[in-house]
């Protein structure tokens, strides 16, 4: 399947998710570093409807009509870590070139990259991220395509994927846990998948799309981050990030995240953030890293590289 073809993966329902938030309030890291203690395991819900894709794979789908009630065990002894250049000023969405890779992980583990909209604060935290991932619980032992949302910091909504009522499926080509396929090889060929997130600025839905059109928004955002991370458990060795290299190494041999771009007014018009905008942050820079690294063509002038071979215990 070309990922040249716009296709409309998705939206979020506004009223099962309203991702409204407040233009003057920024997010901390630390709210990030909790969503992300939040996220991992939901329970699943019964679908009704399912799609088969080309590799065989089942996906399940789950009506936007169901009632809103989910399973958020809050997790121990586990570890998160992650590595990305972040945006903390108010936009309206965002759009990246993901490197695709395809890290080796074990059942209990994940790694992913992914970009992450989001705004508010402590019950009020409100995000959407969306790129690849390799999690055997989740989608098996290979790169593929998801998502994950709250609306309220993950104290009542939010999950993986069409694991519980949220967003409606509106694509039977590309669906989620879709398989992204081939994959980049060090020091071989590279291979990307552009993911866009916006809000429709009528009804106020977010939607998803792969090399979509933007559009602007209703109310905004105040943070977006692009970049690796990986899930864990304590006295485990993590897993790798990205190409499992530090950034440094550069391109066809490190992962990346090109053609950034924000949606900075209501208009709907993207446009390359400045330079200085774009802070890289690792949480265990001895594991991961991540670096701005641009280049002299538009396309990576606001390049992110990232990553680590991990083998780290926390």
């Amino acid at each position: 399947m070309s990922f040249s073809e716009k296709l409309l993966l998705l939206f979020f329902s506004a009223v099962a998710l309203i991702l409204v938030v407040e233009s003057h309030r920024k997010t901390p890291l630390k709210e990030e570093e909790n969503e992300l203690e939040r996220l991992l395991k939901y329970i699943n819900k019964p679908a009704i409807k399912s799609f088969q894709t080309e590799h065989g794979d089942i996906l399940d789908c789950i009506d936007i009509q169901k009632q809103l009630a989910f399973d958020h065990p809050l997790l121990k002894n586990h570890s998160i870590q992650f590595a990305v250049g972040e945006y903390k000023y108010y936009h309206y969405g965002a759009k990246g070139n993901l490197n695709l890779w395809e890290p080796e992980v074990s059942p209990t583990q994940f790694s992913s990259a992914s970009m992450l909209i989001a705004g508010g604060s402590n019950e009020q935290f409100q995000a959407i991220r969306a790129g690849w991932i390799v999690y055997q619980w989740l989608t098996k032992n290979q790169s593929r395509l998801f998502t994950y949302w709250t609306a309220d910091g993950f104290t009542k909504t939010g999950c993986y994927n069409t694991l519980c009522p949220g967003f409606v499926q509106v694509s039977t080509k590309l669906p989620l846990g879709l398989l992204l396929q081939p994959v980049s090889r060090y020091g071989g060929q590279q291979y990307e998948v552009n993911v866009s997130i916006y809000q429709d600025q009528i009804v106020g839905d977010w939607w998803l799309v792969v090399l979509g059109e933007q559009v602007g928004l209703d109310h905004g955002a105040s943070m977006a981050s692009w970049g690796g991370e990986v899930y864990s458990p304590v006295k485990e060795k993590s897993p790798s990030m990205g190409s499992g290299h530090f950034p440094k190494e550069g391109f066809v041999q490190s992962a990346y995240v090109n053609g950034i771009e924000v949606v900075d007014d209501f208009g709907g018009t993207s446009s390359r953030p400045e330079i200085f905008t774009i802070t890289p942050y690792s949480s265990t820079p001895n594991c991961y890293k991540a670096i701005k690294k641009p280049g002299s063509s538009e396309i990576w002038y606001d390049a992110i590289f990232y990553g680590g071979p991990g083998g780290c215990v926390f």
